[in-house]
């Protein structure tokens, strides 16, 4: 009986042990599960949802040490909005989970990744997002046909080694005039001259931002249609890409054309002194173009010196951009500095 007795007693605090251990377990393990990512990238002007994982998230409240350089929704959702460092707190049942935010400046592959891959070709494109540029600059023209065709000279000898102007090729026809290049397994590859449409849907497919630069036939009077712009405007559309492309151009007679489509705009223009930098970006701000693309850092330093180039444009809400970087140190000082981005053709992260 007593031997029974003694059984029972140690069977019940067994159980009690095991009872408060799991418990203990279990609460670990529940802690264990919320977890919030300790570090983020984002490119300026980019977004990107925080998610505070294992968490209620409507118990979830969010927010941010420098609400200038990253803010955050109620939903978690971060902004960059100016280069710098910010913690984001997300805080749930009196505990505080923080994530770092830098911002920087974005890395534009000049033309696809055209140190490697034949430049403005969906390889060149796709090999570029798949590195880690934060996206791609193209030039783009409309053909007589109509179509909107990928290429940076009015000719397309050099890249096909065929005397043609890109403006007589359609997009049918384009594929007459192979690009080859060596590839990986060092045997020749061929590609082809691209249309809008596919290197818009390259950059949806890695989720990176687009440069589109305008190129225009001089005997047109430098212009582009009424149906050309309309069909730039739905091909951005069709891939969600409004929000994530600058369309520029060298001039200004057809940017204005794109106003009131959400759609960031901007010129290439190398000014030659202070003087005509100030004068050109008050003309920014008073046609809405807010991106200046400045051509090489020589032109930017000669202008007032990087720092106060980039001080000036911002109060008038005006982003730099440079080509071509292609020096990591002048890429680090741009960051420092304050450009929205440089392009380059190498990959310099």
């Amino acid at each position: 009986m007593k031997r029974k007795l003694r059984f029972n007693i140690f069977t019940s605090v067994f159980l009690v042990a095991l009872v408060i251990v799991s418990s203990v377990l279990i609460s670990a393990n529940a802690a264990e599960k919320i977890k919030l990512k300790k570090k983020l990238e984002l490119p300026v002007k980019a977004s990107k949802v925080l998610k505070l994982s294992g968490a209620d998230s409507k118990k979830v409240k969010w927010s941010s040490s420098d609400k200038k350089i990253a803010s955050v929704s109620k939903t978690g959702k971060v902004k960059a909005k100016s280069l710098g460092t910010a913690v984001i707190t997300a805080r749930y049942k009196k505990k505080d989970y923080s994530c770092k935010v830098t911002v920087k400046s974005m890395l534009i592959a000049h033309r696809g990744f055209s140190s490697e891959y034949p430049e403005n070709t969906v390889v060149a494109f796709e090999e570029a997002l798949y590195k880690g540029f934060d996206g791609i600059e193209c030039d783009v023209w409309e053909t007589k046909s109509g179509d909107l065709l990928v290429n940076h000279d009015p000719t397309i000898d050099r890249m096909t080694g065929k005397k043609k102007y890109i403006w007589n090729l359609t997009n049918k026809t384009r594929k007459k005039y192979p690009i080859y290049y060596k590839g990986e397994n060092g045997k020749n590859q061929k590609t082809y001259i691209p249309t809008l449409s596919e290197t818009a849907e390259t950059v949806y497919v890695y989720d990176g931002y687009l440069l589109l630069h305008i190129k225009t036939k001089p005997s047109k009077g430098n212009t582009i249609s009424d149906k050309g712009i309309k069909k730039i405007i739905k091909i951005l559309d069709y891939y969600e890409l409004t929000k994530r492309t600058i369309i520029f151009e060298s001039g200004t007679g057809n940017i204005r054309r794109f106003k009131n489509h959400g759609i960031k705009l901007g010129v290439n223009y190398s000014p030659k002194d202070k003087a005509s930098f100030k004068k050109y970006i008050k003309w920014c701000d008073n046609n809405s173009v807010r991106n200046l693309v400045i051509g090489s850092m020589k032109k930017l330093k000669n202008i007032a010196g990087e720092k106060a180039v980039f001080n000036y444009a911002r109060k008038f809400n005006v982003d730099i951009g440079i080509y071509t970087v292609n020096k990591k140190s002048d890429f680090q000082a741009l960051s420092l500095n304050g450009a929205f981005f440089g392009m380059s053709d190498y990959y310099l992260l």
